[in-house]
């Protein structure tokens, strides 16, 4: 069971590392647009489109590895979508069980 665990918890961890690039990506882009200095906005957009590369890779990333419903499905989702995979990975308990009767 430590391993579902574990699994789980990266797949958690890399969407909140994706949300922090996207949300660095927002911020900086703000600064950007808010700023009056020529070179201090050309930093913002520089990082801006630093955080939207990494966020992109990312996503890309977790797509090709990543259990697939974990990375596509929204927050409000994701919590059934660990018992989907909880009760998919873990079916063969039942059946064994039901064996051993």
């Amino acid at each position: 069971m430590r391993w579902l665990e574990e699994y789980e918890m990266k797949h958690v961890e890399l969407r909140r590392c994706i949300k922090s690039f996207h949300k660095m990506h927002s911020a900086w882009e703000s600064i950007a647009n808010n700023c009056g200095n020529l070179g201090h906005s050309a930093f913002s957009r520089r990082q801006s489109e630093l955080y939207c590369l990494l966020h992109d890779d990312a996503v890309d990333r977790f797509k090709r590895v990543g259990y697939s419903p974990f990375v596509t499905c929204n927050d409000s989702e994701l919590v059934s979508e660990v018992y989907r995979f909880r009760n998919h990975e873990l079916g063969w308990l039942n059946i064994m069980a039901k064996c051993a009767q």
